[in-house]
């Protein structure tokens, strides 16, 4: 479980990026974060995943202080795929192998490589495994990245914008394959995402923010047309399709 109490962040002192933050976020939930650009949605998930250090409140992971965590203990735990993906030049097998670095000691176990070979086979990537990851497509690499923060066999993963730079077929491969193994494992996942019928395909839970702050969060029953208006400023229409929500917006 994820409790966050009272966390505020600044990266000056002018404004907070985040402002009181309050949530719970139960074991196993599948969430999805929704809310305009610069409103503290990347801020949050480097929170919890202690790359920002914050000053202002609380984090708890399992009923145990975030800051608490060494830093190898927070590598089993949690895992980030931010949005932009850098990858040094190696191979697809040795990028997805380094997310195996908190429980290598000196050389890599048997066990290592073979968690590396199901993740190439259970994402498909067994044509492309010994090129290079900087030579493959936006959709590829967005598969590499996820291979290797699952290799991390964490329990709590979070994803900045996973399908922003992908075509719509990449983008329902990838939310596929997230949604799956979250299910599967029963991992918590948070999602941030901007393509909100997409979201509404995919999601479970549902966190709103605007302005640093949580204006609502739960399920489906959330995401509606003023609600919308709200945090984005527009007008839109949620219709359904073939028995899927979608969003329209009006002139």
């Amino acid at each position: 479980m994820i409790e966050i109490k009272n966390l505020s962040f600044s990266y000056s002192k002018n404004k907070k990026v985040l402002n009181n933050v309050n949530l719970t976020i139960k074991t196993g939930s599948f969430v999805t974060l929704l809310g305009p650009n610069g409103n503290g949605k990347t801020t949050l998930l480097k929170c919890i995943d202690n790359l920002l250090s914050y000053k202002e409140g609380q984090i708890l992971i399992n009923n145990k202080d975030l800051k608490e965590y060494k830093r190898n203990e927070l590598s089993k735990l949690i895992g980030y795929v931010p949005q932009v993906l850098e990858f040094s030049d190696m191979s697809v097998f040795d990028t997805i192998l380094l997310g195996r670095i908190p429980y290598i000691r000196l050389d890599a176990t048997k066990k290592d490589y073979e968690i590396v070979n199901n993740l190439i086979y259970k994402l498909n990537l067994q044509d492309v495994a010994l090129r290079n990851v900087n030579e493959l497509s936006g959709g590829e690499r967005q598969k590499v990245a996820i291979a290797r923060l699952l290799a991390s066999e964490a329990k709590i993963l979070l994803f900045d914008e996973p399908t922003s730079n992908l075509d719509i077929k990449n983008q329902i491969d990838a939310m596929n394959i997230i949604k799956d193994i979250s299910k599967d494992e029963e991992i918590t996942t948070i999602i941030s995402i901007h393509d909100i019928s997409l979201a509404l395909k995919y999601g479970e839970n549902f966190i709103l923010m605007k302005d640093g702050e949580i204006v609502s969060s739960g399920d489906k029953s959330i995401i509606n047309s003023q609600t919308l208006k709200n945090i984005f400023g527009v007008d839109v229409d949620i219709i359904n399709i073939n028995e899927q929500n979608v969003i329209v917006f009006k002139e």
